[in-house]
């Protein structure tokens, strides 16, 4: 295991005296594979105490010179970061209700298969059926947001890290992945969207 990553459940696993009531705490995603630019830190706690947790992480981080920078989704995913900075994509659920009803199935079937669970259990996570309709409409919900290059390259980056996932959950999606190496980022989602809208229209027809 990666030493950033090591130290992490470290830190978390000291705080006995807050983890106790999660339901689970897990990483999943590339972080597992070695190589990384961010960690997925999967959480099922009431919200006051992973507040506390995320503190404590925080200030316990910095002992060791890196500074801890926690963020909601994909969307809010800084593009770079420094070699001192830890990045926390921070999946946090109020509860295994709170997961299904707020999550992507992709990414709730991605959490139930491959996450690395060091505290609590996955058990009662249920794999969900991700259609390929649902999943293009998040996409092209997800451009309508992008203004400019830097929110761009979110999406770009989400494409690319995800392509093996989507390429097996999604067949007809393939092709998505050629259209990202585009020079010209206005283009490349135009083109995106237009790929999108077309198969979402095949999936509605059939």
């Amino acid at each position: 295991m990666d030493s950033k990553l090591k130290l992490l459940e470290q830190v978390i696993l000291s705080k006995k005296e807050l983890i106790k009531d999660y339901k689970l705490i897990g990483f999943f995603g590339s972080c597992l594979k070695g190589k990384y630019f961010d960690i997925d830190l999967v959480t099922i706690s009431q919200n006051k105490i992973h507040n506390l947790l995320r503190k404590e992480i925080k200030k316990e981080l910095l002992k060791h010179n890196l500074k801890t920078i926690f963020f909601k989704s994909v969307k809010k995913q800084p593009v770079s970061k420094k070699k001192n900075e830890i990045l926390i994509h921070d999946l946090h659920y109020s509860s295994l209700k709170n997961l299904i009803k707020k999550e992507w199935k992709d990414i709730i079937n991605e959490i139930r298969m491959s996450c690395k669970v060091i505290y609590g259990s996955k058990g009662n996570i249920k794999e969900v059926k991700s259609l390929d309709e649902e999943f293009i409409e998040i996409l092209l919900k997800w451009i309508k947001e992008i203004k400019n290059k830097y929110e761009y390259d979110k999406f770009k980056r989400y494409l690319i890290k995800s392509f093996l996932k989507i390429r097996t959950n999604h067949p007809s999606l393939k092709k998505m992945y050629k259209l990202l190496k585009g020079r010209n980022w206005k283009v490349s989602i135009k083109k995106i969207r237009i790929f999108l809208l077309e198969n979402l229209n095949s999936s509605n027809i059939t």
